[in-house]
């Protein structure tokens, strides 16, 4: 058994506690949801960041994939022998949120 530093472990189940969240609050609505008064502004005057949200809102499949990825890597993350699937895994699912961030 080798010895992990606190270092680490905190890291990790800090950033399993964040997918966890993240993940839920997907389900639950708190994310991927529109705000009414942008469903009322002109299609040009919309911001990208609204119109990525929107479709994400409209594609439940994508967003019950996304949420179930995000808490199953979360409770890998939490156990040693599971750590590095869960990085594995997660790096597809966080690369893919960094990216529709940045564009």
């Amino acid at each position: 058994m080798r010895n992990q530093s606190l270092v680490y472990i905190i890291c990790r189940y800090f950033s399993a506690f964040m997918l966890v969240m993240y993940g839920f609050a997907k389900i639950n609505g708190s994310q991927f949801t529109v705000v009414d008064w942008v469903l009322d502004e002109p299609l040009e005057m919309v911001s990208g960041f609204w119109l990525t949200w929107y479709y994400f809102s409209f594609s439940e499949g994508y967003k019950w994939m996304v949420a179930l990825a995000e808490i199953g890597g979360g409770m890998l993350l939490l156990f040693r022998r599971t750590s590095l699937v869960a990085a594995l895994v997660m790096t597809g699912v966080m690369l893919n949120i960094l990216l529709i961030n940045v564009f």
